[in-house]
C-alpha cells in the first residue's frame, strides 16, 4: 500500500465512523479504526479501496473463533470484593500469566499503588490476554483495599455474546446499505461489511459493557485507560460517560508512534474522545499536538515506568540484541535475519529476546527453518531487559518500542527494512539515526564501519541519541495524575 492509498483509506474509514446517518454502534467496528501503517495492520486492509473484504477462508476462521467465544463457559472474577465507590478506575491489561501476581502494573507501573497510598480509592480492571487457567489467574491478580484489582471475564456468557453478535450483524447490514452509495467511502464500506462480524467488534462491545457496568457501580471521578486508537477504547469512554456523565476520561499513550499513526491522532464525536491524553514524553506530545484533528485537545507529558536511565557507555562491539514485537510474523522476520547475519559474521553474537506475549521457543517451534541456530546465536533467558542491554552493544529492531529503551541504554540501533512497505521505524524523529539495512551484508558493513570511526565521532553520535531518548520517554510523573484527581 502506498502512502497516498493509506491516506485515502484513513479518510474513508473516518467518514464511515462519523457518518451522522450511521448507528452509534458503528463505533464498535474495530476494522474502521485504522491504527497505523504497520504491515501487520495493513494486511487486514488489502483490497479495501477496491471494496474487497476478507476471503472466504478468513471469514470461516473468524466465525470459528466467534463460535468458541460464544460457547465458552462464563468466566467470573474470583476473590475480588469491589469497594462501594472509587476515585479512579484504571483499565490495564494482563498479557502474560507471569504478570498476574506482580506488584507493579505492566502498563502503569507503580501509579496505582502511589495513588492508593495518597488516600485515593483505586480500582484496576485488567483485560485478560493471557493463556492459562482463568480461576488461577484471577486469584493471582485479585487485590482488595485502597487498591483493588480485578480480572475481566473473557466472555459475557451465552446470552450476552449472542446479543452482541446480533448487534454486529445489524452493523454489517448497515454498511452493506452504505456501500450502495456512489461516493469515495462506498467501496471501503463494502470491504468493512466483511470485517464487521468479527472478534474485534465483539471485544469492543464486551469491554465497553464490562467497564461501563463497573463505572455505574463505582461512580469514579476519573477513567484512565491505555490509549492507542482501538475501537474498544472509544466504545469504553462512551459507555463510561453514559454511566457517569461528569467523569473525566484520560487516555495514556504508553508506547511509540509510527510516522503515519492514525486512529490515536484523530478526533471522533465528543462522547468517545478523551478529555486528556497523557504521553510518554515531549516528542510524542508535540507530534500529537501537531495533528489538525487534535487541535485544542489537552495533551500532557506523563512519562513511563519502563524508562531506563540514560547511560553514556561504550557498547559491546560484537553482540547484538534482537528486539521483536509481540507479533509472530515480525519475530520470524527479525530472527531469520539475525540467523543469516550470524552465519555471515561468525565472530559476532546475536541474542534473541522474546516479547512478553510471545516466547522465542514458540516461534521456533512453529517455524522449523529457524531451529538450526548457529553457535553465535543465543536465546535470552533474562527476565529483565536491562540485563540484556548490559551485555549487548547493538539493537536490531523494526517496530518495537524497546528500541527507544535500547538507545537510552547506550546501544547502537539498526532498523531492518522490508521491500515495498512504508517505514515503521519508531526512531524516525531521531535526526542522526543510521540508514536502515535490508540485507545481512549491509548489517556486516554497518558493524565494520562503526569500528573504523574515531572514538570522538562514535561518542558524539551516542550522546545525540541519548539526548533524543531523554525527550522521547521521561520518568513517570505520578503526581500529575494525583493533581488531576484533586481538581
Amino acid at each position: 500500500m502506498t502512502a497516498d492509498e493509506y491516506a485515502a483509506l484513513a479518510t474513508a474509514c473516518d467518514a464511515l465512523l462519523l457518518d451522522p446517518a450511521a448507528s452509534p454502534d458503528r463505533l464498535n467496528v474495530a476494522w474502521l479504526h485504522l491504527m497505523s501503517e504497520h504491515p501487520a495492520v495493513l494486511r487486514h486492509y488489502a483490497g479495501a479501496l477496491q471494496g474487497r473484504g476478507p476471503s472466504a477462508s478468513a471469514r470461516a476462521k473468524e466465525m470459528l473463533r466467534i463460535a468458541r467465544i460464544i460457547g465458552a463457559r462464563h468466566e467470573r472474577a474470583v476473590d475480588t470484593v469491589l469497594p462501594a465507590c472509587a476515585d479512579i478506575l484504571i483499565v490495564s491489561h494482563l498479557v502474560n500469566p507471569a504478570h498476574a501476581g506482580a506488584t507493579t502494573d505492566f502498563y502503569f507501573g507503580e501509579l496505582p499503588d502511589y495513588l492508593a497510598t495518597h488516600g485515593l480509592q483505586v480500582v484496576v480492571a485488567l483485560i485478560n490476554h493471557a493463556p492459562g487457567d482463568v480461576v488461577r489467574l484471577a486469584r493471582a491478580v485479585a487485590r482488595t483495599g485502597a487498591l483493588t484489582r480485578t480480572l475481566l471475564p473473557r466472555t459475557l456468557g451465552l446470552t450476552g455474546e449472542v446479543h452482541n453478535l446480533l448487534r454486529a450483524r445489524a452493523l454489517r447490514r448497515g454498511l452493506r446499505e452504505r456501500a450502495r452509495g456512489g461516493d469515495a467511502s462506498a467501496a471501503v464500506a463494502r470491504a468493512a461489511a466483511g470485517h464487521t462480524v468479527a472478534t474485534g467488534t465483539l471485544a469492543a462491545m464486551r469491554i465497553a459493557q464490562q467497564i461501563g457496568a463497573l463505572a455505574r457501580g463505582l461512580q469514579p471521578r476519573m477513567l484512565l485507560l491505555t490509549h492507542e486508537g482501538h475501537a474498544w477504547e472509544r466504545a469504553t469512554m462512551r459507555a463510561v460517560r453514559a454511566a457517569v456523565p461528569a467523569i473525566r476520561c484520560v487516555g495514556y499513550q504508553h508506547t511509540i508512534l509510527f510516522p503515519r499513526q492514525h486512529a490515536i491522532s484523530r478526533g471522533l464525536t465528543a462522547d468517545c474522545n478523551p478529555d486528556l491524553i497523557l504521553t510518554i514524553g515531549e516528542s510524542n506530545a508535540q507530534a500529537l499536538r501537531a495533528r489538525p484533528a487534535l487541535a485544542g485537545a489537552r495533551i500532557e507529558v506523563y512519562g513511563s515506568h519502563r524508562r531506563a536511565a540514560a547511560r553514556a557507555r561504550e557498547p559491546n562491539p560484537a553482540r547484538c540484541l534482537v528486539l521483536p514485537e509481540g507479533l509472530e510474523a515480525e519475530s520470524v522476520t527479525l530472527y531469520g535475519f539475525a540467523i543469516r547475519c550470524a552465519r555471515l559474521m561468525p565472530g559476532f553474537e546475536f541474542v534473541l529476546r522474546a516479547h512478553p506475549v510471545l516466547p522465542v521457543s514458540t516461534v521456533l517451534e512453529r517455524h522449523p527453518q529457524l531451529r538450526d541456530l548457529p553457535p553465535n546465536v543465543h536465546i535470552s533467558d533474562e527476565a529483565h531487559i536491562g540485563a540484556d542491554f548490559d551485555r549487548c552493544g547493538w539493537a536490531l529492531y523494526r517496530g518495537s518500542s524497546a528500541a527507544i529503551h535500547a538507545v537510552l541504554a547506550g546501544l547502537l540501533p539498526v532498523y531492518l527494512s522490508q521491500a515495498g512497505e512504508m517505514p515503521i521505524d519508531p526512531l524516525f524523529t531521531l535526526q542522526e539515526r543510521p540508514t536502515p539495512v535490508a540485507r545481512p551484508e549491509e548489517f556486516a558493513e554497518r558493524v565494520a564501519a562503526q569500528t573504523l570511526k574515531g572514538a570522538n565521532i562514535a561518542a558524539a553520535e551516542r550522546r545525540a541519541a541519548l539526548s533524543w531518548g531523554d525527550s522521547y520517554v521521561v520518568p513517570p510523573r505520578h503526581e500529575l495524575v494525583a493533581r488531576l484527581l484533586a481538581t
